[in-house]
């Protein structure tokens, strides 16, 4: 507003005058303004208000085409949801990736990684597949099939698939699977049941190839692991119950790294639990380099021990190779080229199998009171085991040691105690 004052330069009071804006002083002209400004700027409280800018609107998410149902997952810095795309209706399992935390993780390269394999990968059926992936400023997106039948470790379920034929069913794909990727220069270098899935029509899919390693592409590396931020352990990776010993040295990951795994994961679909345990990373590894795994007799046939021993040879240019392993004489009934039918394996199963799947399911079926519940079945089926007249006297022998062992992995598998095999 402008009123007549003394100017705060020339002094002028006959003309019109206007005010600074820090409401303090008034000036007849810009010129004495700008005359004045190097001795009033000091005391001038003012401070121009910033124009305000044109912002862009904010591009839509794809994200936003995609319905959450339930989250099926969580990682180290990922969640896992099953979604519907909202114009299809058809459902996937979108990995959804916390930027912040995968840089604070050093874990970025181990994304480009996943990416690269599946991309690889993208026409083999035992490989889960990648169909759309997009970011905004909070997250990376993965847009993968989704696999209804959950992790084989849910078959497993703490007590092994005990019914012989259900095994190799499951242990065959997975042979075929690996052997696969490995036709490709891919090494999955995570092998573990939780990291192979199941549809519904009980195939088999594999999935997390973030710590994988492409020996035909090897300027494409994964993030590796490393010790505060500093060195970087390109072969240190995978999960220590299943980790091969070059890789835990850090000398090498290779081919036969996925063999060691593939040992211990045998030996967990007979026995319920990986050969090496231990309540550390530490423990498991000295086990893993220097101990034999346990074999107890009513578990393992010769045959099956004879297999997984060449599979955990600690050296790997002694331990034998993947097409050895489907030539072993543990697989002698199994053509890998036509495995039989899913719907075909009741047919294979014996009264025995099936007598142990029987206590297996109402072990797993609990519904509170899991100790009293424990005892209580398994001494039901001690009695019942006497009683079977079908069964001789050395089968019923051997059912009692599978009794005693599913009772000690069932206190696990319900959290009441840690699981150890008896001669740790």
């Amino acid at each position: 507003m402008e009123v007549k004052k003394e100017c705060n330069k020339c002094k002028k009071t006959d003309v019109e005058f206007f005010k600074c804006a820090c409401g303090n002083v008034f000036y007849c002209g810009r010129d004495c303004q700008k005359a004045d400004w190097k001795e009033h700027k000091p005391v001038c409280n003012y401070k121009p208000e910033p124009r305000p800018q044109p912002q862009p609107e904010a591009a839509p998410s794809k994200a936003e085409n995609y319905t959450k149902i339930r989250k099926a997952g969580d990682g180290n810095f990922s969640e896992i949801w099953l979604v519907e795309k909202k114009d299809t209706k058809d459902q996937y399992a979108l990995k959804i990736i916390n930027i912040q935390r995968l840089r604070q993780l050093h874990k970025e390269n181990d994304v480009v990684m996943e990416v690269h394999c599946l991309n690889r990968l993208a026409d083999c059926d035992y490989v889960i597949k990648l169909y759309e992936r997009f970011k905004d400023e909070l997250s990376l997106y993965l847009v993968m099939e989704y696999v209804p039948g959950g992790e084989l470790w849910e078959r497993l379920r703490s007590f092994g698939f005990i019914a012989e034929s259900l095994l190799k069913y499951f242990y065959a794909h997975l042979i075929k699977a690996v052997e696969f990727i490995h036709s490709r220069g891919i090494v999955h270098r995570d092998l573990k049941p939780e990291n192979v899935m199941v549809d519904l029509d009980n195939k088999i899919k594999l999935i997390d190839f973030g710590t994988a390693r492409d020996l035909e592409h090897p300027e494409v590396k994964g993030a590796g692991n490393s010790a505060r931020g500093k060195r970087i352990f390109e072969h240190f990776v995978g999960t220590p119950h299943y980790m091969a010993p070059e890789c835990v040295r850090n000398r090498d990951s290779n081919k036969k790294s996925d063999v060691w795994s593939l040992g211990c994961i045998l030996y967990q679909f007979i026995a319920g639990y990986p050969p090496y345990l231990g309540g550390s990373d530490y423990l498991i590894f000295q086990k893993s380099q220097e101990k034999d795994p346990i074999f107890d007799s009513f578990l393992f046939s010769a045959e099956a021990r004879e297999l997984i021993e060449l599979m955990l040879q600690r050296d790997f240019e002694k331990r034998i190779s993947l097409d050895d392993v489907k030539k072993h004489p543990y697989f002698k009934d199994v053509d890998f080229d036509n495995i039989i039918p899913y719907s075909d394996i009741g047919k294979h199963i014996s009264p025995f199998e099936g007598f142990l799947l029987e206590v297996k399911r109402k072990l797993v079926d609990l519904n509170g009171n899991e100790e009293e519940n424990i005892n209580k079945i398994i001494a039901e089926f001690k009695e019942v085991l006497k009683q079977r007249e079908d069964f001789d006297e050395e089968t019923k022998s051997r059912g009692q040691k599978w009794l005693s062992l599913m009772k000690r992995q069932a206190r696990a598998h319900w959290h009441l105690e840690d699981f150890k095999w008896h001669s740790e």
